[in-house]
């Protein structure tokens, strides 16, 4: 089968497309003809091994000192169910599916856990769609509605919100019942008030850590600020969430 490799630590200008050993199916997982797999800035991280200063060590004894450790990168996909395993009792040949692996994606076929992160694809979306669904989606529900525990009424400020996590992040803040403050460029503002934002800032021209307007959940995503200079706008007892990390 064809799959993008990544030979090297680097830019896209790495990538190489090869000839590779098509994986077998094995018991309890089933083997999918990937038809779309998304490039995230997750992807793009391990890619370039683009860790934050003090985890440089760790990532590159988790994912390989020189070079990948698993040169078939990708984490994200949709496809189609062309074989199951022994013991596969809830999926089927012919079943559209999507979901996240830990590497693999970047390939014509891929093997997955049928008890792992994977599910099927609703009937209104395309296979594009639904590859793009796990990481934003997912990441948005984690911080929103599991950390920050986002319910019906607080006032939200998404940093980020035109991005691939922000504009899940926006959808479902709103959908939770929450009142969406949107920060974005210009240029995304209808963007993002088609997805359900309240209200959208322009970080170019205004900065929000400045103003009186305070929320009960703040969420980082594009790493514009930090606690500390963000503390001033939340209000007595609100949730900083944000996915960079530091040590702070």
């Amino acid at each position: 089968m064809r799959a993008v490799i990544t030979p090297q630590y680097g830019s896209p200008q790495v990538l190489e497309e090869r000839e590779v050993a098509r994986p077998s199916v094995k018991p309890g997982g089933m083997l999918v003809r990937v038809r779309a797999a998304a490039v995230t800035e997750g992807d793009r991280r391990l890619r370039a091994a683009d860790f934050p200063s003090f985890t440089a060590v760790i990532g590159r004894l988790l994912i390989g000192l020189f070079a990948p450790r698993h040169s078939v990168q990708g984490t994200m996909f949709a496809g189609r169910i062309v074989a199951v395993g022994d013991g596969v009792t809830d999926y089927a040949v012919g079943d559209d599916v999507f979901g996240s692996v830990d590497h693999g994606a970047y390939a014509e076929y891929i093997q997955v856990d049928a008890e792992g992160t994977v599910a099927r694809m609703p009937p209104n979306v395309d296979y594009a769609e639904a590859a793009n669904l796990p990481y934003g989606g997912v990441t948005a529900a984690r911080f929103l509605r599991d950390l920050a525990q986002v319910k019906a009424g607080p006032r939200v400020l998404i940093l980020g919100a035109s991005g691939g996590v922000g504009r899940c992040a926006v959808q479902l803040a709103r959908h939770l019942g929450a009142e969406v403050t949107a920060v974005c460029s210009a240029r995304n503002a209808a963007l993002v008030r088609d997805l359900g934002a309240h209200h959208v800032i322009d970080y170019t021209a205004v900065d929000v850590t400045e103003g009186t307007q305070t929320y009960d959940v703040v969420f980082d995503i594009a790493d514009a600020t930090r606690y500390g200079k963000v503390r001033r706008s939340l209000k007595p007892g609100g949730r900083y969430a944000t996915l960079y990390l530091s040590m702070g």
